[in-house]
């Protein structure tokens, strides 16, 4: 088996989804419980979810760029 690692650029997604800290939306709650429930109940790897400063690798650049151009906002 192989450990998965999910990368974020938000500490706030990141320390929800590790239970560090709390998540007050309950639509926020509803998308977390489902990620959480999926990983447990469909993966048998190890899921590690990390954090990362933007554009601190260049797969995080690359988001970024998408997510800025989906969005529609200036790159930056």
């Amino acid at each position: 088996d192989y450990e998965i690692e999910v990368r974020s650029d938000s500490q706030l997604t990141i320390r929800q989804l590790t239970g560090e800290m709390k998540c007050n939306d309950p639509k926020l709650q509803n998308k977390r419980d489902l990620i959480l429930d999926y990983i447990q109940n469909n993966l048998t790897n190890k899921v590690h979810f990390v954090w990362r400063p933007r554009n601190s690798t260049p797969e995080l650049t690359i988001a970024n760029y998408v997510a800025q151009d989906l969005i529609g906002v200036a790159r930056h």
